[in-house]
């Protein structure tokens, strides 16, 4: 009787085991086929986003460059040029960068090079001429395989 009970104790582990590596296995798959999935924003979501950049809020407008960039919001594009010369924060500086250099639209990234240029952060200086690099190894590569 003490090993029966001691088998049912076991069978029962083995299978509360089983289903949470079951359940961790799903939660990871799904979360993954969510991060491949396109999003698309509504054209509300768009006007906040392009309203956000121009918030006086640090946390709002620096939540709004990122998002723009994250989901590449092609009418962003021209807001976060004008918005270059007023900001004082590097970090901000970079992370608006970042977002251009995300959307990819190819004449707000030229009008960003000159703006850069009067900049007198060297470390966002350095930040564009990587981003501008990795840009050039990717148009190399798309190249290469055409």
């Amino acid at each position: 009787m003490a090993t029966t009970n001691n088998t049912s104790r076991k069978d029962s582990k083995v299978l509360l085991l089983t289903v949470l590596v079951l359940f961790a296995m799903s939660s990871f798959l799904n979360s993954q086929t969510l991060i491949n999935q396109e999003i698309e924003l509504t054209d509300a979501a768009i006007k906040s986003i392009l309203q956000g950049i121009k918030s006086k809020n640090d946390g709002v407008k620096r939540s709004c460059i990122y998002f723009a960039g994250k989901y590449k919001i092609q009418e962003a594009s021209e807001c976060l040029v004008e918005e270059l010369p007023s900001l004082d924060d590097s970090e901000l500086c970079s992370m608006l960068v970042w977002s251009l250099y995300q959307i990819g639209n190819e004449s707000c990234c030229k009008e960003l090079q000159e703006i850069v240029k009067y900049r007198d952060s060297e470390e966002l200086k350095n930040f564009c001429l990587n981003l501008h690099k990795i840009k050039e190894y990717e148009m190399a590569i798309a190249n290469s395989l055409n």
